[in-house]
């Protein structure tokens, strides 16, 4: 009796020190397997994303992110949030003072409408039209900087697409997944050239149309040219609504085929092993099973670091869309108590326009994490 609970005493003493070595062989195992694939061109993405960026995930390379992925360590959300926060904050800020003169002006409209009266007509419509041209001069050049960061974006994850793709398709094929990569790579080229290309030649234009008519229909008080812009909007809302519902319909179809095709592939081939084999063949299929599950924790890893890369690369274009929507939403509510009402409706009008190219790039972002999210989920089962 005694013995058998002396044994039972040392089995429990040394089980913990069996578990810290099967961890310790894991992660060098990881490290092996990880130190095969070429990630030069990931690094060189990873560092071109903003340093607050980086800071954020908490990782200076792509090596340690993938690494800390593969060991299911991940990013620390609650300096993730505080970082997120800290962004909000200043990009809301410099959304205000961007619009700063755009208030200066309001002001002084108003001030020219009361010192003027009715009597220097006009004096006073040669003067609203002066300030009024400045106020349109500083909003083009604002609406046309958030559409040239919003087209740098969706570039920028083209280009992270290409890159992310051929390592993340080997890596399917190493795990036996042969009709997976076959079919995420149509997947690939939809997003980054039909998707990508139909958002920034057909419906970034389309929004920024809808811009200039915002303008021109407060600024010459006619309803129509509004109504114009809104026909635009719809247009591209519905165009965003259909892409979405085909992409996702053709992203779950071929997911669903591949998926059966792969699982029947590889238990085809182990049982081939197993019998094939005199003696051996538990083992080599044993084996096997070790080596393709490391290669499917590196596969996870690297579908997960390519979804934080692309956040990153989206991360500061579509939070400073989203200070300067609410930037303008404030700075209308401010000039509707001291102008009259064609800066109100301007500056509501170039709100809905930086939402719609949220909505745009936030697409294409969604597009992307998604199609990861699916190159994770393939193969993953045995």
């Amino acid at each position: 009796m005694k013995k058998g609970v002396w044994l039972v005493l040392a089995l429990a003493l040394l089980w913990p020190c069996k578990a810290m070595a099967l961890e310790a062989e894991l992660e060098s195992v990881l490290d092996a397997t990880q130190a095969q694939y070429d990630l030069s061109a990931w690094e060189e993405r990873y560092g071109r994303l903003p340093e607050q960026v980086q800071e954020l995930w908490g990782h200076g390379d792509v090596n340690s992110l993938i690494a800390g992925f593969a060991r299911g360590e991940g990013v620390e959300a609650k300096g993730l949030l505080e970082g997120l926060w800290e962004t909000v904050k200043a990009t809301i800020a410099q959304g205000l003072g961007s619009l700063a003169s755009i208030l200066g002006i309001a002001l002084l409209t108003g001030l020219l409408d009361a010192l003027l009266g009715e009597k220097q007509t006009n004096v006073k419509e040669i003067a609203s039209f002066l300030c009024y041209g400045v106020c349109v001069m500083l909003l083009s050049a604002l609406l046309t900087d958030q559409l040239s960061m919003t087209v740098g974006a969706i570039q920028e994850l083209c280009g992270l697409l290409e890159t992310v793709s051929p390592l993340l398709v080997t890596l399917l094929a190493a795990i036996g997944a042969t009709a997976s990569a076959g079919m995420v790579q149509p997947m690939f080229v939809l997003l980054s050239g039909t998707v990508a290309k139909v958002v920034q030649g057909v419906l970034l234009p389309g929004v920024m149309g809808a811009g200039v008519l915002y303008i021109v229909g407060a600024l010459a008080g006619r309803e129509q040219v509004s109504h114009l812009a809104n026909t635009i909007k719809s247009f591209v809302k519905w165009a965003m609504g259909g892409i979405t519902t085909i992409f996702l319909g053709a992203m779950a179809l071929g997911g669903m085929s591949a998926g059966g095709v792969d699982s029947i592939s590889f238990r085809t081939m182990k049982y081939t092993l197993d019998k094939s084999l005199p003696l051996v063949g538990g083992v080599v299929a044993g084996s096997l099973d070790s080596v393709r599950g490391c290669t499917i924790l590196i596969k996870n890893a690297a579908g997960m670091a390519g979804v934080v890369m692309a956040l990153g690369v989206v991360l500061m274009p579509l939070l400073q869309l989203m200070g300067m929507s609410l930037a303008f939403q404030l700075t209308g509510a401010l000039c509707a108590q001291v102008s009259d009402s064609r800066m109100p409706k301007m500056l509501a009008g170039m709100a809905d326009i930086c939402r719609y190219m949220f909505a745009c790039a936030g697409m294409v972002a969604l597009m992307f994490v998604l199609t990861m999210g699916l190159v994770v989920a393939l193969g993953s089962g045995g």
